[in-house]
């Protein structure tokens, strides 16, 4: 029987190994091959392009979750918390050397360009942001990716915040409407891909039922 997993931060040391298993994650997607261009080295871009991506703030943060078994990593997202701005490609220094990489002198602007217009389409209210979450092809089907999701709306509804995604497949999208999402729109400025964005608005308190007091010195029933 498959060890259900945990989930936990990430940490520095991961950023490789989670880079890797992104990539994995995601090799087949259409947003990120049309993004970084389907070319023989895929992957080692793929890769890159996941590095630059788990070295921004959501690392210092503590918010990269990590979905783990006895087996090691098998699944990873990555959230900005509400304030903390969101992916930027030329924006974010550190991780240029890896965006390069990953799309290449010539396509860095475009990328730029697409992300930024990727970014409009968020709502104009404070959220979390799922930039990312993806688990490996030989753990989908054991609830990796709800245990992440699961373990992150946790806190959003303890805060009362809402979240927001791109949902690129119809398979991550019947994911995300289990765990409360509703479809916005399409996103209509990511050539040669239909992804379309998502929202889950905050969460009410739960009531809390107060029992009307017996008048004073009315006496008590046990």
């Amino acid at each position: 029987m498959p060890t259900a997993p945990t989930v936990t931060p990430a940490r520095r040391s991961d950023v490789g190994e989670l880079a890797a298993l992104l990539a994995e994650a995601f090799l087949d997607d259409p947003p990120m091959r049309a993004l970084v261009g389907a070319r023989d080295d895929l992957r080692e871009r793929a890769e890159s392009l996941y590095r630059g991506m788990l070295l921004a703030a959501p690392l210092r943060d503590g918010t990269i979750d990590v979905a783990r078994t006895d087996d090691g990593p098998v699944g990873a997202a990555i959230w900005y918390a509400p304030g903390r701005g969101g992916p930027s490609v030329l924006r974010q220094l550190p991780q240029l050397r890896w965006y390069l990489r990953a799309f290449g002198a010539g396509r860095i602007r475009y990328a730029a360009r697409v992300t930024t217009d990727v970014a409009a389409y968020h709502p104009h209210v404070p959220h979390w942001y799922l930039q990312a979450i993806g688990v490996l092809p030989t753990a989908r089907g054991a609830g990796v990716g709800s245990a992440l999701l699961a373990h992150r709306l946790a806190t959003v509804d303890a805060a009362r915040q809402a979240a927001y995604l791109e949902s690129s497949t119809a398979r991550t999208g019947a994911l995300y409407r289990r765990h409360g999402f509703g479809t916005l729109r399409p996103i209509t400025v990511w050539p040669g891909a239909s992804p379309y964005a998502m929202w889950r608005p905050a969460r009410e308190p739960s009531p809390v039922v107060v029992r009307d007091l017996p008048p004073e010195g009315a006496p008590h029933q046990g």
